[in-house]
């Protein structure tokens, strides 16, 4: 049965909010990993600090495959509300330790140490974050909307950046670099910690059918059922991941490429980040939208695909005439088609994998994929053009990961399209235009 319109609601506002929660904060980090690094790394050569800022960044995605694993199986077994209450209290506690924790100064090595274990923390609950919600969102819509429901997941993705950018810019505008350094920087993830409670209210209210202890396998019949009926769709959710991380990883990484490489200030570089949250929000309900009409592998594919065409001259043009405007107007020309492709891409994630094994699948599909390619990509960026000394070589891998993923979906052409929900026949979202409704 479909919800009714403010069950409906309720729903959307409960899924999304646990997915800006996480960009929320992991946008804040990519934000002041400048400041971090000097804050719980010993003083020395800046770039060896940013590089092993970086490196904890991305110590983070380790653990998703496990938390996928973990909250994915509950998920699919027990419920959707309880494993996504349970992923935001693990998010608000890894928030609060990179709130309070001091410094290198005052305690050496356990600084980074504990800053690794918040990392690890937020890295578990991620994974198995998207699974549930991204289920609960698509199962529960009109059928003509599954598209546009799915969406809402990255439409929360990019409110959690927007947030992250405006607090960052009040912040700097608030105080001045040396308080910032100081201690202010830690405010974002104190309000990342304090607005916890909200999105737990909100994930309680949620409204599912969770399967009886008659209807729940056992967790050897689950993964026997996975292997039997799912497992082979995995590849395929790994190479959608592949090129939506290796963008969303992009624009996370503007404001230190920004800061670092092009030496703007950070509260003007703040910017792209509000830029690039406004024009994602919009992006993504569009690509809901148009993988309503026309399918959501289309959709997916003919972004990426110009998105990898426009990469290159984009970025040579900015860098031209490398200014804080141009840049944010960069961003935001590639993070349309990026935006678009991530919201369709939601419902396509959700077609390849049976309701009984939906969130685990997508969390498993979601999680290798960011571990292969989020947890590096930063330190992958900062690397090349280290090495190579070149402002534009690192949109090369971009472009590669990007292109790839979109040839290979192209080829993909028999995907499985599951049951979105139990009452309707099977949705052909994934490839094929829908019958409008009369």
């Amino acid at each position: 049965m479909t919800p009714t319109s403010a069950a409906a609601r309720r729903n959307i506002v409960g899924a999304a909010i646990g997915n800006a929660f996480e960009l929320f904060d992991f946008t804040a980090y990519a934000t002041f990993a400048t400041v971090i690094s000097y804050t719980f790394f010993p003083a020395g050569h800046s770039d060896a600090a940013l590089l092993m800022t970086l490196a904890t960044f991305g110590i983070g995605f380790l653990v998703r495959p496990l938390g996928a694993f973990i909250i994915g199986a509950y998920a699919d077994r027990h419920g959707r509300r309880a494993a996504m209450t349970l992923t935001v209290w693990v998010m608000a506690a890894g928030s609060a330790i990179i709130a309070f924790l001091p410094g290198y100064a005052r305690i050496g090595l356990l600084a980074p140490l504990a800053l690794v274990i918040a990392r690890l923390l937020q890295g578990f609950a991620a994974g198995g974050e998207l699974g549930a919600a991204t289920s609960i969102l698509v199962e529960n819509a009109r059928e003509n909307r599954i598209g546009l429901a799915g969406s809402w997941q990255t439409t929360g993705q990019h409110l959690g950046a927007l947030m992250s950018g405006l607090l960052g810019l009040i912040l700097f505008l608030s105080f001045d670099e040396h308080t910032i350094r100081d201690w202010a920087w830690r405010l974002p993830f104190v309000f990342g910690t304090l607005i916890a409670p909200v999105g737990i209210y909100l994930r309680k209210t949620l409204e599912e059918t969770a399967p009886t202890p008659e209807e729940r396998p056992s967790f050897a019949d689950f993964m026997r059922q996975f292997r039997n009926h799912a497992f082979s769709c995995l590849p395929i959710g790994v190479v959608y991941e592949a090129g939506s991380t290796i963008q969303q990883y992009f624009f996370q990484f503007a404001v230190t490429y920004a800061v670092h490489t092009l030496h703007m200030p950070v509260r003007k570089a703040l910017l792209i980040n509000i830029s690039n949250g406004v024009v994602g929000f919009a992006g993504s309900l569009s690509g809901g939208l148009l993988a309503d009409r026309y399918g959501a592998r289309p959709v997916i594919i003919v972004s990426r695909l110009i998105n990898a065409v426009l990469y290159l001259p984009v970025f040579w043009l900015m860098l031209q005439a490398p200014s804080l405007l141009n840049l944010t107007l960069a961003c935001a020309v590639l993070m349309v088609g990026n935006a678009v492709s991530g919201g369709a891409g939601m419902a396509f994630l959700a077609s390849l994998f049976p309701k009984e094994q939906r969130a685990f699948g997508i969390g498993l599909s979601y999680s290798i994929g960011v571990t292969l390619f989020g947890s590096t990509a930063q330190l992958v960026f900062a690397g090349i053009i280290s090495l190579t000394g070149s402002k534009l070589s690192w949109i090369g891998y971009v472009i590669t990961i990007c292109a790839l993923s979109a040839v290979i979906l192209m080829a993909c052409r028999n995907t499985p399209r599951n049951t979105l929900r139990n009452t309707t026949p099977a949705t052909r979202i994934t490839d094929k235009k829908k019958a409008r409704p009369a």
